[in-house]
């Protein structure tokens, strides 16, 4: 799945797969999601990047730095970082463990309230 585009939401489900012991999960979550728009994040059905940051020199100037990161297909777009593997990987196994049917919806709603607000989105 890395270095790829994809939808949205075929990223949120290979997570769930991945926390779920599946063995058609990625095998890191050392990635990020690059999307279009930088003031909100990805529904379902957008179209995302998901990509390794890229490696960057000790001499890149700070306000240069974020986007030194950006892979080219990116940067080509225009595109913005979206969201860690990490925080993915994070947001999905706390939601997976307050409800083990969470629906792809609720984890994109969970994942939105974690952007928003810094912490875990109480599941009912």
């Amino acid at each position: 799945m890395n270095n790829s585009f994809t939808t949205f939401r075929s990223v949120i489900e290979a997570l769930r797969r991945q926390d779920a012991g599946d063995d058609s999960k990625p095998e890191t979550t050392d990635f990020n999601i690059y999307w279009e728009d930088r003031a909100r994040g990805p529904n379902l059905d957008d179209e995302v990047f998901v990509g390794s940051p890229v490696p960057v020199d000790d001499g890149v100037p700070d306000d240069e730095y974020d986007h030194a990161l950006l892979p080219q297909v990116v940067k080509d777009r225009g595109w913005w970082l979206a969201y860690s593997g990490e925080l993915l990987e994070n947001v999905v196994t706390n939601a997976l463990m307050q409800k083990p049917d969470v629906t792809t919806e609720e984890l994109l709603a969970a994942l939105r309230h974690y952007a928003e607000y810094d912490n875990f989105l109480e599941l009912p």
